[in-house]
Parts: C-alpha cells; structure tokens; sequence
C-alpha cells in the first residue's frame, strides 16, 4: 500500500484506557490501521504532547482530520469550560464531530472489514489493521452484541477502539469496488442458482 495521507481517530477517556488510531489513506482508497496509541489517567493536555511525539516517532508529519466523539465537544459553543475538543483545536489538532450513529456505524464498519473486490482488482478489505495494533486486535475477539439490539455492541472499555473505527468509517465514502462478473449464461453456476432459490422459496 502506497500510503498518502493520514487521518486520526480517537475515543477519549480519563479512568479507563483511551485509545487514538493513526490511519494511513492509500492511493487505491483503502486505509490501514497503522498505528494505535492508549493512554490512562492523562489530561488533556498531556494527551497533546505524546500525540505530538508518537506523529513525530512514526514519521507522521500531519493527519487531515482528527475524529472526536460528540461528547468532548461544547453542547454551545463558547459556553462552559473548556472541553477536550477545544484543548485539542488550541494546540493545532483538525478535530472533527464523529457520528454517533451506532448502528448505522457498525454496519459500516462491517462493510469496510469485509473482503471484496477493490479497483486494483485485488480482493480486500477497505479497511486493514497493522499487528502492531495489539490492544485494537486484542480487544475485538472480546466484543459481544446486546441482547436486545444484536447489531449494536455492548458497552465497555474495551469497545474504546470499535467506536473509534466506526467514527472513522462514517467520516467517508467506502472505496468502489469493482463489480465482478457473472459466469456465462450456459454455465452450470445459473442452474445451481435456481435450485437454491427454489429451495429457498419452499
């Protein structure tokens, strides 16, 4: 993947791990989950300097937008404190309004993580994750579903980077994949097709 510009994504939290992916955009669209930062118990502002330090590390000169969610930023702007969103925009960062639409997002992401045929004619994700991600790819076997809403995912600290993800995925257009061709019309795949929807139809 030739990688030409990046984009940052982050669930905050103060007591529990918070976690900020570093996403490469290639130049066929797809996108890599290419570096993952976690921290607990920091500030704000002490956030602001190991992202800082973690850009310069990897050799990430700037990232296009920086995707928060709706709660770190103010209900009206110019009232109250300061909220992290603010801290983050004084000290340089592009932060962005993540969507909150959970399921809407997790479709989407399921979407992006499923392999199909890109531009390029490679079959792939449009959405891929360095092992260097450990907590990302830690995390994700443990997800489960709630009883009550199966698309939705159940609440907890480890879900910190899913949502992260979802945000990111809904923040822009899925790369276009390329329409596979169907075999000719003699072959024996358009049979096997009408038996299975016959066996569907009952």
């Amino acid at each position: 993947m030739n990688i030409t510009t990046w984009d940052a994504t982050m669930h905050w939290s103060y007591a529990s791990p918070a976690w900020c992916g570093f996403i490469g955009i290639a130049d066929d669209h797809r996108c890599l989950v290419r570096h993952e930062l976690v921290m607990r118990e920091t500030t704000p502002e002490q956030a602001v300097i190991l992202i800082y330090k973690a850009m310069l590390a990897w050799e990430i000169p700037r990232v296009g937008s920086f995707i928060l969610p709706v709660q770190e930023f103010p209900e009206k702007l110019g009232e109250g404190g300061e909220t992290v969103s603010e801290t983050f925009g004084r000290a340089g960062l592009p932060v962005v309004r993540g969507d909150e639409q959970l399921r809407a997002g997790f479709m989407r992401l399921r979407s992006w993580m499923t392999p199909v045929p890109q531009a390029n004619g490679i079959v792939s994700p449009s959405l891929l994750i360095h092992a260097d991600c450990k907590r990302l790819l830690r995390m994700m076997p443990t997800l489960v579903s709630k009883d009550t809403d199966p698309d939705v995912m159940v609440e907890s600290p480890n879900a910190f980077p899913i949502h992260a993800l979802r945000r990111f995925v809904m923040s822009r257009p899925m790369p276009k994949d390329t329409p596979v061709a169907l075999p000719h019309k003699d072959a024996i795949y358009h049979l096997v097709q009408e038996l299975r929807d016959a066996a569907n139809a009952g």
